[in-house]
């Protein structure tokens, strides 16, 4: 499926994330500094994810790598399972009189981001490289096509996936001899298009 091509430029660049909905094709946001009722749903999402006190998922945590201490106070250490190690301080939650390990806000952002990217199929729109999407789709000809004649860059990184043998993710490496010929006529296209059409002319041949 092509992505709708959607002009990025204009958005405020002190988002800490801006992503594609696979589902949707619409635009996620990540902002830490919503609260309450109000707070960022993507990022509610991973830190109970990562960090849970009540919400599980099943492959993960039952992974022997997986330290999961005896006080029920204590967090779920999820480094050894996932690959990632954040970095964490301390504070006291007066709600419920107990002192929470936090991660540090720089630290969770790029964790979050690299979770969505390679595990859950999600796309990212730089903002510090403009014009780059980060993805680890295969077939980056087809779903980026329209990004792609509009000059963007398609930076794709290793897609991760959980390993029940190793009880832990690692990366999935795709077989390059497995490209469909699709994938190589649409960036022939794309080559052909960048080349020979004027870039305000382009959205023409938007599929």
């Amino acid at each position: 499926m092509t992505l709708p091509y959607i002009e990025y430029n204009l958005l405020a660049l002190n988002e800490h994330g801006v992503f594609i909905n696979p589902i949707s094709n619409s635009t996620c946001y990540v902002n830490p500094s919503l609260s309450g009722h109000d707070s960022d749903y993507i990022l509610k999402t991973f830190r109970a994810w990562f960090n849970p006190n009540n919400i599980y998922f099943y492959d993960v945590y039952s992974s022997n790598k997986t330290k999961i201490n005896v006080s029920s106070q204590d967090k779920i250490d999820l480094s050894l399972t996932t690959g990632y190690i954040p970095k964490y301080f301390y504070c006291y939650h007066n709600v419920y009189n107990r002192v929470e390990r936090l991660m540090e806000e720089d630290d969770e952002i790029d964790i979050l981001k690299s979770i969505l990217v390679q595990a859950c199929n999600v796309d990212s729109i730089e903002l510090v490289w403009p014009n780059t999407i980060c993805t680890s789709k295969f077939n980056i000809y087809e779903t980026f096509y329209n990004y792609l004649i509009m000059d963007y860059n398609v930076q794709v990184v290793p897609k991760r996936v959980f390993n029940k043998e190793k009880e832990a993710f690692i990366d999935y490496k795709y077989n390059e001899i497995l490209v469909p010929d699709s994938e190589l006529r649409l960036k022939d296209e794309i080559t052909s298009i960048r080349k020979l059409v004027k870039k305000d002319e382009r959205y023409k041949y938007f599929r």
